[in-house]
């Protein structure tokens, strides 16, 4: 499995005693202190939505390093907003996986926001023959003949 723990065996070593001596605590002593800490993040709530409806306008369109500069100069009339100095700091907020789907639509297209974001039916073929049916809703009218000889018919 996937995990973000130390290849050394003496940090994970110890890590399992630190668990297992600290009861009271539980899984919190393998989590690390940092974790959910946003001490360390440059833009404040208003500032991120700014960059999400600049970012997805469709009329006027910027690229990253244009939106940094642009960012930059309205950072100077805001106070609580923090200039930034590199473009990976827009550049990973704005596709984050909660961020992305809001202006995906406005900027690439509803059709393209669309096949990325809905869910793709997908059938697994069947491995013999006549194995798998579909029904397209075409009616069936079935002709037979009933118990005094009458042509009847059922619609299925």
């Amino acid at each position: 499995m996937p995990n973000t723990l130390d290849k050394d065996e003496r940090t994970i070593e110890r890590i399992y005693k630190k668990y297992f001596e600290a009861k009271e605590d539980g899984w919190l002593t393998i989590i690390h202190t940092n974790y959910g800490n946003r001490a360390s993040e440059k833009l404040c709530e208003e500032a991120k939505y700014w960059l999400i409806a600049r970012w997805a306008t469709p009329i006027c369109r910027l690229t990253l390093q244009q939106l940094m500069d642009e960012y930059n100069s309205e950072a100077n009339n805001h106070e609580d907003w923090k200039p930034v100095r590199s473009v990976n700091t827009i550049k990973t907020f704005l596709y984050r996986p909660e961020v992305r789907p809001i202006w995906e639509g406005m900027r690439h297209g509803e059709l393209s926001a669309k096949e990325r974001y809905t869910r793709q039916h997908r059938t697994l073929l069947p491995t013999m023959r006549d194995s798998i049916w579909y029904g397209d809703g075409t009616k069936l009218n079935f002709y037979y003949l009933d118990g005094n000889g009458k042509m009847a018919t059922c619609n299925v």
